[in-house]
């Protein structure tokens, strides 16, 4: 699979993608402008980041589990960023504060505690992935929040360094022959695909790690249904580049953009948070996401 198309476009940043989509449906400013808020805030984090040394890993031999459909995070650890986590809840937990008013106080607190030393970031932040919800509970408990807004404030912490350290994987190991629909680096499903290029290649772009990668376009990333005659999709009135495939085989649904027929390309981080009210059509319609984010979640 070439991906020459999609190297030769170029996308918008996350404060382009959100002055257009804000110009387009001011509706929808309040969550373009808090998760605009967050995802900038990240990729503040990430340029200090910079690029992870990877030589540790070059031994690891993923072709055969990588073939099977086993993920790189599946087969290697995160790279320790013990001594980054303090400068990057400096910049997250303020924009946080800033885009969640509703949970300013519980982020302080957060804060709080972990500046004396009552609550250490960095194993809470290993707890998120590896899904070890008592130690998640008890650090939330000496922060005097709820579990889920703990959860949540972590899972905004860690998210720049998943981000980072996935485009560091992508580079040291070959994922060009991954056919799964969900991501080769992390495992999880994507938030949004495009089309792009002669025929309409399709990309998938992960809700977790921000990877991307070409995925037949007739098949259903989920459960693999492949359609003989195409996935079904709504799209609203009269935007037709923008749209919800639906697979009527597991009722999930994926949101697209055709980005061949649009000037500007926007950025994919932001992109699926303008595009709510196919969120909304699509599941009054019976169907559900692929993953439940912060913005396409009616029902919790």
């Amino acid at each position: 699979m070439t991906n020459t198309d999609k190297k030769d476009t170029v996308f918008q940043s996350v404060g382009e993608t959100a002055k257009t989509i804000i110009a387009e449906k001011p509706d929808l400013q309040a969550a373009i402008s808090s998760f605009g808020g967050m995802l900038e805030a990240s990729q503040k984090v990430q340029a200090l980041l910079g690029p992870w040394n990877t030589d540790t890993l070059v031994d690891v031999d993923t072709t055969e589990r990588l073939a099977q459909g086993e993920s790189i995070l599946n087969m290697v650890s995160l790279l320790d960023f013990t001594n980054q986590v303090a400068s990057a809840a400096s910049i997250m937990f303020p924009a946080m504060q800033k885009a969640f008013s509703t949970i300013a106080g519980d982020v302080e607190k957060i804060s709080a505690v972990a500046k004396a030393d009552s609550v250490d970031l960095y194993p809470c932040l290993q707890g998120m992935v590896a899904g070890d919800e008592q130690l998640l509970k008890t650090a939330a408990e000496k922060s005097d929040v709820s579990y889920d807004v703990f959860t949540f404030v972590m899972s905004q912490l860690l998210s720049p360094f998943v981000h980072s350290q996935a485009k560091s994987f992508a580079s040291a190991f070959d994922l060009s022959a991954w056919t799964k629909g969900y991501c080769p680096v992390c495992g999880s499903f994507p938030s949004v695909s495009y089309l792009v290029g002669e025929g309409g290649k399709r990309w998938l772009h992960c809700a977790e790690c921000g990877h991307e990668w070409r995925f037949q376009r007739q098949i259903c990333p989920y459960c693999e249904d492949n359609a003989a005659k195409g996935l079904d999709y709504f799209y609203i009135e009269d935007r037709l580049a923008e749209r919800a495939y639906v697979c009527k085989e597991c009722k999930k649904y994926l949101l697209t953009i055709d980005i061949r027929e649009l000037a500007l390309k926007p950025n994919m981080d932001i992109a699926p948070v303008g595009l709510i009210a196919l969120d909304v059509k699509a599941q009054e319609e019976g169907y559900a996401p692929l993953v439940d984010l912060p913005w396409n979640n009616f029902t919790a």
